[in-house]
């Protein structure tokens, strides 16, 4: 169960990487929480981590009872969560404190009054510095200029 564990927590990691490779707004993202100190990022809908819990117990031919899927569930989210706390301190790094924070706030009123604003966006940008501007104390999404 262990190897499982580690696999698990490997092949998620991979695919997050991928994700973040791709999707310059990863960071501003979230697993479902009711967590008030989370509730800013964009919470990803539940049904990703259940196709991801079904590709791993397919894809590992693992039991698919209710427990371990449960399990497995839990490991995928922990993963995730895991990996965006990382990608988030990475940025307010690069970018100044709570800068991910900040936003993400922006990213989530951007994508509450224009859902497809991001539609054939992420491709066109080189890295994550072209989607910010600092004309103010932090970082903020440059949703205007796309």
């Amino acid at each position: 169960m262990v190897h499982e564990t580690k696999a698990v927590a490997q092949v998620i990691r991979d695919i997050s990487k991928a994700l973040a490779e791709r999707d310059p707004y990863f960071a501003m993202y979230t697993i479902p929480t009711t967590t008030p100190g989370k509730t800013h990022y964009v919470i990803l809908d539940e049904t990703i981590f259940n196709a991801l819990t079904e590709l791993v117990v397919v894809g590992y031919s693992m039991d698919s009872d209710l427990m371990d899927k449960t399990r497995i569930l839990s490991q995928i989210k922990s993963t995730v969560y895991s990996f965006l706390e990382k990608r988030r301190a990475e940025f307010n790094k690069k970018h100044g404190k709570n800068s991910c924070s900040s936003s993400a706030k922006d990213f989530k009123d951007e994508l509450t009054r224009n859902p497809n604003f991001r539609q054939n966006r992420i491709e066109t940008f080189e890295d994550e510095s072209q989607l910010f501007h600092d004309d103010r104390d932090s970082y903020v999404p440059n949703f205007y200029n796309m």
